[in-house]
């Protein structure tokens, strides 16, 4: 996924943003792992942090966007 912010303390506000499970790969871009023996479990967990995400994202005025989701 894709998360950015054009503010002076943008950086401040992805960290407060991203989840544990978030991972850094480039310039505004991050991945999100979840290990699961339940294939619906695992997707219902990645389904709740997009959602997460995309609420905070709102509310700290980021622009956020899934890329490709598996």
């Amino acid at each position: 996924f894709k998360l950015s912010s054009e503010a002076g303390d943008g950086i401040l506000k992805i960290k407060k943003i991203l989840p544990k499970e978030a991972t850094y790969i480039s310039a505004g871009k991050f991945s999100l792992e979840i290990k699961n023996s339940n294939y619906k479990d695992a997707n219902h967990k990645l389904d709740s942090l997009f959602q997460y995400i995309e609420k905070k994202a709102k509310q700290e005025h980021c622009k956020f966007e899934i890329i490709n989701k598996k």
